[in-house]
């Protein structure tokens, strides 16, 4: 699905293939081994988060927040959920980014 958006010169949002797909059924198909990842559930009406820098000012991400994947395959966290996971358990307050660590991650 990105490879095909980006090919179109569209955003690379998820669709929404399997949002149908109830609870029970989701938690029958991982039991029986089937392939899948988790999801972060965006709502349509959800307002796009943004982020204030002290040095670049407000951040609006350009590309609409989509379902991103938190768990992939794998069953590993992706990085984006275990570093807020981690930075939570150890409380932290504050973020410290260099120029090099893109700002467009921040929000999420």
């Amino acid at each position: 699905m990105k490879k095909l958006a980006l090919e179109e010169l569209r955003d690379p949002v998820y669709n929404k293939a399997c949002s149908h797909i109830s609870t029970e059924e989701s938690a029958q198909r991982a039991a029986d081994g089937e392939a899948h990842c988790i999801r972060f559930n965006v709502k349509p009406d959800d307002p796009q988060p943004s982020v204030e820098d002290l040095v670049y000012g407000k951040y609006h991400s350009p590309v609409p927040l989509d379902d991103f994947i938190i768990i992939k395959r794998d069953g590993f966290p992706t990085y984006h959920f275990a570093n807020v996971v981690d930075d939570h358990l150890m409380k932290i307050t504050h973020v410290i980014r260099g120029a090099v660590s893109p700002i467009p991650s921040t929000p999420l």
